[in-house]
């Protein structure tokens, strides 16, 4: 029988030959698609918590894999980002943060961080996370550095968030203060519509860069709403940094704490299940970054904000090497 098999494969005909080669051409061209698909399909599942790197995971714990080894940072002395803040300081009058068309230096950045998380500390009764609403902002990161430093986590809401998800957030966290755009009041008060939210007690609001004249009018009708309907203290971020806070000098050194394994940042997945990124995470994500990249004190970081960890652990990655952030919407505005 396999003698027959030979000779009847030898027995054919010239013309199939071809046909035979671009058939089997043609299966090996499936296979790889195939098998291209579903390694891409397994990529395009992984959660980005709290970064992958060149497809090298970060993973929950403790570990990184840039260079085959574990490890958890870069430098000895920063484990947690209240470290990776008082590094920071001394970096001075070095550039590190583009707002409203400068950059404002690192002196500025920590100064403008400690009072925000002054500024919760006053008017929060309980150690509950705050609540980020909306896309990143400088204001919002030096906000995050701020309260992380001081052992307080961030609970960050993406704006595409349904007003139920919003409320079922602030309940879920407990949360008592929320930082947003003023824009975005309108989008509170539509989710503080659906029921009552017991712990909630105020509201920071940041200026916009740019507000339309039908999104002012809502965002004040809004802030009036917040005010009177649903009995909260609605404050302007910009207004109470200048009155009480015009000769304010932060701390050169916040006191180390045992945050290592304890929640810096909380963010929801697609299913609204809550995610810790702990400072364990943020450092080690930077820390791989700083290395794979080689970052330098003298580079610029630009984010583009799709991801909360991965910005996130990029700004910290800045902010660790000395290094300037900002966000590729103004990189026009940055490269002249």
């Amino acid at each position: 029988s396999i003698c027959k098999l030979f000779s009847s494969a030898q027995s054919l005909p010239a013309s199939s030959v071809p046909y035979s080669i671009y058939f089997i051409t043609f299966s090996g061209f499936c296979i790889y698609a195939a098998h291209w698909f579903i390694q891409k399909r397994k990529e395009s599942d992984k959660q980005p918590h709290p970064l992958y790197v060149k497809g090298k995971l970060i993973s929950q714990s403790v570990t990184c894999n840039p260079n085959n080894g574990e490890f958890e940072t870069m430098d000895p002395s920063v484990h947690t980002v209240t470290d990776i803040r008082n590094l920071c300081y001394t970096y001075g009058e070095k550039p590190a943060l583009y707002h409203a068309k400068q950059w404002l230096s690192y002196s500025t950045l920590i100064r403008g961080s400690e009072i925000f998380a002054d500024i919760v500390e006053r008017n929060a009764h309980t150690k509950a996370p705050v609540c980020v609403l909306g896309d990143f902002s400088s204001i919002k990161c030096s906000a995050i550095l701020g309260l992380v430093s001081i052992g307080r986590s961030v609970v960050f809401v993406t704006q595409e968030q349904q007003p139920a998800d919003i409320l079922h957030i602030l309940e879920e966290q407990h949360c008592e203060v929320i930082l947003l755009k003023h824009s975005r009041l309108s989008q509170l008060e539509e989710a503080l519509q659906c029921s009552y939210c017991s712990s909630l007690r105020v509201v920071l609001f940041t200026d916009d860069d740019y507000i339309d004249k039908g999104e002012g009018c809502s965002g004040y009708l809004a802030e009036e709403s917040l005010t009177q309907t649903h009995n909260l203290e609605v404050l302007s971020l910009s207004h109470v940094i200048m009155s009480e806070y015009a000769d304010f000098e932060p701390h050169a050194v916040l006191p180390t704490l045992p945050l290592r394994d304890a929640p810096a940042v909380i963010i929801y997945n697609s299913n609204n299940e809550p995610i810790t990124i702990t400072h364990r995470n943020i450092v080690a994500a930077a820390s791989a970054l700083a290395l794979e990249y080689a970052v330098k004190d003298s580079d610029v970081i630009l984010a583009e904000p799709i991801s909360v960890a991965s910005t996130l652990s990029l700004f910290m990655c800045a902010m660790l090497c000395g290094a300037r952030f900002s966000f590729t919407n103004r990189i026009v505005e940055i490269c002249g």
